[in-house]
């Protein structure tokens, strides 16, 4: 039941949201990110699968997951979908985080 109503508010903030910004000729690519809690990964895979065929998506897992918000990987994904526990956090990635939000990428 909490997988779907996860699914059913991330396409409706992604369809209200995004709509205007992503060119309808490609789809919207969602960065997962994950980490400090266990979860059912193949549930929240199935969940992410059936969003709509216009989503696609990839998964990154802190700490690793820092890497994504550099400016040189930015452009791999549309928006950042957090489904995690952050735990401590340096003042370098502090700082790439508020870059990447401030770039203009869309979180939720």
């Amino acid at each position: 039941m909490k997988i779907k109503l996860i699914s059913c508010l991330i396409l409706f903030t992604l369809s209200l949201s995004l709509s205007a910004l992503i060119p309808p000729d490609r789809p919207v690519r969602i960065l997962v990110v994950t980490g400090g809690h266990d979860y059912n990964a193949e549930s929240l895979r199935e969940m992410l699968v059936s969003l709509s065929p216009d989503i696609t998506y990839q998964m990154a897992e802190f700490p690793a997951a820092y890497d994504m918000f550099l400016p040189v990987n930015r452009g791999r994904y549309d928006v950042l979908v957090f489904y995690h526990m952050w735990d401590k956090i340096t003042d370098d990635q502090a700082r790439m985080f508020v870059d990447c939000i401030k770039s203009g990428k869309p979180v939720i």
